[in-house]
This record gives C-alpha cells, sequence and structure tokens, in this order.
C-alpha cells in the first residue's frame, strides 16, 4: 500500500493539493469496473439521472458495498486528517459520475456566501474539502480537475463590491480571481480542494494555444478541433469530509435546504454495513436530523 505525501501548508496557501500515487494503476482499474458495473445495474432499474453527456447514479459511495472502500481507505483518511487536522467527519456527501460531464467554473460552499467575502463561511480557515478520483489521466487529457490558485482566500476587491449593483458583477469577479491552471492528475494520483476554492471538475485543455493568454472563458466556446479529448470513458470520483466546527454545521444546514441530499440521508441510516465499516476504519457519520 501507497503513503501519499501530504503538503499542508501547500495545500492551505493555493486552496488544493495533488496528492501523488496515492493508488496503483490496478487498484484504479478495479474501481473503474465497479463503477461501470454499478452504473449498468442502475440504468437497467432506471436509477440513473443524466445531464448533458454525464450519468449520474443514485445513492453515496459508502452505501455501494463495491465502492466503499474508497470512502474508508485508510490513505484517504489519513491525508483527510492531515489536512483538516483532526478526526474526518462524513456526511453522506459522495457519489460517482460517467462521461463528459458539464463544464464551468465555481465554487462549492454555501450558496448565499459564494460571492461575500465578509460572510460567516469567509471566516478562518474553511474546514470542509472536497477529494476528486480520476479513474483515468488528466496530466495531458481533458476532463479533470481546473483550479484558481487561491480563490479560497477572501478578495479585497470582492469585498470592495458587496454594496454595488449588479450582484452579477460581484459573482463574475468572485469567480474570476486567482491563476487558473489545470491539475495534471495521473492515474492514481488523488486531488483535494477546499470548497471556498473556484474550480472545474471537467476542465478542457486546449492544443498549442495557452489558457493564461485566452483565459478560461474560451474553453466552452472553443472549436473540438482546438480540444484535447479525454483518454478514455471518463469515471469521477467525489467526495467531502469536514471536522468539527461552525463551518461544518453551516454547510450541513446548508445541505438540509438543498434537498438532493435527503433520500441518501435516509438511506444511510439504514444501512448497517457502512456504519460497522466506518467504525472499524474510526470514521465518524454525520447524517443531519
Amino acid at each position: 500500500m501507497n503513503t501519499p505525501q501530504v503538503d499542508v501548508e501547500k495545500f492551505w496557501r493555493d486552496g488544493f493539493l495533488l496528492i501523488k500515487r496515492a493508488f496503483s494503476p490496478d487498484e484504479i482499474e478495479s474501481l473503474r469496473e465497479d463503477a461501470l458495473a454499478i452504473l449498468a445495474e442502475q440504468k437497467a432499474a432506471g436509477l440513473t439521472t443524466t445531464s448533458g453527456s454525464v450519468t449520474h447514479t443514485k445513492g453515496d459511495l459508502l452505501s455501494m458495498e463495491r465502492l466503499r472502500k474508497v470512502i474508508v481507505d485508510d490513505r484517504i483518511l489519513r491525508v483527510g486528517r492531515e489536512l483538516l487536522g483532526n478526526k474526518p467527519v462524513y456526511f453522506g456527501d459522495s457519489s460517482f459520475q460517467v462521461g463528459e460531464g458539464l463544464r464551468g467554473w465555481h465554487k462549492d460552499n454555501r450558496l448565499p456566501d459564494r460571492f461575500n467575502h465578509s460572510a460567516e463561511d469567509w471566516h478562518g480557515k474553511y474546514t470542509v474539502i472536497r477529494f476528486g478520483l480520476y479513474l483515468q489521466d488528466h496530466a495531458s487529457h481533458s476532463g479533470g480537475l481546473g483550479i484558481r490558485v487561491g480563490s479560497h482566500q477572501p478578495s479585497r476587491l470582492v469585498k470592495l463590491l458587496e454594496r454595488v449593483p449588479p450582484a452579477r458583477l460581484r459573482a463574475q469577479v468572485a469567480s474570476s480571481y486567482g491563476k487558473a491552471v489545470l491539475v495534471d492528475s495521473e492515474i492514481g494520483d488523488l486531488v483535494a480542494w477546499n470548497l471556498r476554492t473556484t474550480h472545474s471538475g471537467n476542465a478542457v485543455r486546449l492544443k498549442s494555444m495557452s489558457r493564461t493568454k485566452l483565459g478560461t472563458w474560451f474553453e466552452n466556446i472553443a472549436p473540438s478541433w482546438l480540444r484535447i479529448e479525454e483518454e478514455k470513458q471518463r469515471v469521477a470520483m467525489f467526495f467531502t469530509f469536514g471536522v468539527d466546527g461552525d463551518h461544518l454545521e453551516r454547510y450541513l444546514g446548508y445541505l438540509k435546504t438543498r434537498g438532493y441530499l435527503n433520500e441518501t440521508w435516509d438511506n444511510l441510516r439504514q444501512n448497517e454495513a457502512a456504519f460497522g465499516e466506518s467504525k472499524n476504519a474510526d470514521l465518524e457519520i454525520r447524517i443531519p436530523s
């Protein structure tokens, strides 16, 4: 088993971290097979949903017998403990998707606070983080993670614009600061980012052109002949952890208003195997009442 190297200082400075060789190529191939088998089963049962060219399955990873090993994996939990500085808390926010997926740059913290950098989400370290495990190469192919470096830190310009209409201008500024980079994740790598960090979970790579000159806006309108395609059918897993504190409690309250996790929480409450494996892994599960 690999021992991932974790640069905690870099994570909190840049708002993201690429953790090299967390998994072996054989492990990644096994996860691909399991994920695609679950997708086929859920499709046959009419349980999947499709947005554009990406398909989402029903339920969280911990509730899926063949994929819960990802959530309770000691390597991932160790990275979570090091980045968060305490025991990770899991609350059912995980999934996998298959296909190219929707593109676009955004933040994942509470929607009311995303473009208001005086709001509570922007007080101190934001200790809710997301992991991405891409089951194919994105060091030289499209479909991987794009990040705006440092965008998890409050922006003085956004604060200055807080009382200036229109709100759309503030949102555009808040989504555009920080240098845009593509994360060169290879097979077996793990990526982590802060929920305040502006990112694209499905970024486009362009041929022979500098994205620093063209800007990230160009990727969505670039003709197909300028784009680098995915290596193969894109399969990506995403899962979120937090630690005890105000940020986690507010985020859980926010998720309750969104509603999309209610069915997941109901199913997870009844999954004794998931709770048993989490206890063995020393992972706390917290489901809002």
